[in-house]
């Protein structure tokens, strides 16, 4: 249930401790950071504010990098990557899935790439050859639109294992409708297409985007953030534990890129928004590291920030220090809770504390579980935040 006023009770202040209650449209108006040293109580207040989401009955999706959430008692649902969750890369467009895998490819390969994909769901789902590549030598172009066509949303799955040897052919044969052989004339496609192929057959990316049927119930990730959203009139809360994610490396930053791309894209399609409040904890693990213009431009998180009020997606990131995001992101936040920092050029990063000394002395004197909030342009406060519920 979404009304105009939610009071979000996160804890105690001033010498009185006086409750502090801001509103949740005031709190997160747009977005929300949370910075503050390991063990300073980042955490701690992420959960209080996901707690009073749940008792206001407004809906949210928390991204769990490792699993602390999942484990807590009052979760109404708890998702897995990697044990009952999966991550279904066949889904993907063929710029989205190349993102994910951390590839770029110029628009040439890309549709190409797109034709093999469109290849393989033709001969998984139409033709029901799931372990063999299509014949595409033996197809006139209007025979394989055609067949294309034939295609739901629902059939987009084909075996991944397949994609390289399908893209190879291809290669060799030109794109449908024209019969080029692009492997003589463009010989960097051939590398990049065994860079893919290394990609995919990565066992530990295996692990968390299986593509087979399975003996256990398993569900798509970007099937439950769908659902998620669809169900937060209601106050859903959904966990998503991401903590198989970290032995992926790198590519864990770019394939949550890609989901939270995909969930700013179907959520501004829905005709019926209700907001979705996104709690992601320890979000420096999902930035890109190449440079600071592809994490403004390019990440999914950053299309959030900038484009997500207006498709009711509001977030709360917590991250280590605020030198992990670049000034073009942290310009986004117009509220920010920050535990005890003691460098001082990580105080001075933050827009709303830049200039202030006074703040900045404040905030490395910080107890553990202490934090200085700073909302807009109201003065900042240090508030004790609640550990638990039984202490409102």
């Amino acid at each position: 249930m979404q009304t105009s006023e939610h009071l979000l009770t996160l804890g105690q202040t001033g010498w009185f401790k006086n409750k502090y209650q801001p509103a949740a449209t005031t709190l997160f108006a747009p977005h929300l950071l949370l910075v503050g040293q390991t063990g300073s109580g980042k955490s701690t207040t992420l959960k209080q504010i996901s707690q009073q989401l749940q008792v206001n009955r407004l809906g949210q999706i928390i991204f769990d990098p490792t699993g602390e959430f999942s484990r807590a008692d009052d979760q109404q649902v708890s998702y897995s990557v990697g044990q009952n969750v999966y991550f279904d890369l066949s889904q993907l467009a063929p710029k989205d899935l190349l993102t994910a895998l951390g590839l770029t490819w110029p628009t040439k390969w890309q549709l190409l790439l797109g034709q093999a994909q469109a290849a393989l769901r033709i001969n998984y789902n139409l033709n029901q050859q799931q372990k063999v590549i299509l014949n595409t030598k033996a197809l006139t172009a209007d025979a394989f639109y055609a067949l294309k066509s034939q295609l739901y949303q629902s059939q987009w799955s084909f075996s991944l294992s397949l994609l390289a040897p399908q893209l190879r052919l291809l290669a060799h044969q030109g794109f449908i409708d024209q019969k080029e052989n692009l492997a003589s004339t463009d010989p960097d496609l051939l590398t990049a297409i065994d860079q893919l192929a290394d990609r995919l057959a990565d066992p530990r990316l295996k692990t968390i985007a299986p593509n087979t049927q399975v003996k256990t119930t398993k569900y798509d990730l970007l099937y439950l953030l769908k659902l998620a959203t669809a169900k937060a009139y209601f106050g859903a809360k959904i966990s998503i534990n991401l903590a198989q994610l970290k032995d992926l490396g790198a590519l864990q930053a770019t394939i949550m890129s890609t989901v939270w791309r995909q969930l700013l894209s179907f959520q501004s399609k829905s005709t019926h928004k209700a907001t979705v409040y996104l709690l992601i904890d320890e979000g420096h693990r999902f930035l890109l590291k190449n440079n600071q213009a592809e994490q403004d431009k390019d990440s999914g998180l950053a299309q959030i920030l900038r484009e997500g009020r207006k498709e009711g997606l509001q977030v709360a990131f917590a991250s280590q220090s605020p030198l992990d995001l670049s000034t073009a992101l942290l310009g986004q936040f117009s509220a920010t809770i920050v535990h005890r920092l003691t460098n001082q050029k990580e105080w001075q990063a933050l827009p709303l504390l830049a200039n202030s000394a006074k703040a900045g002395k404040k905030l490395g004197q910080l107890q553990t579980g202490q934090a200085l909030i700073k909302v807009n342009q109201e003065p900042n406060r240090t508030v004790t935040i609640f550990a638990s519920p039984n202490k409102q």
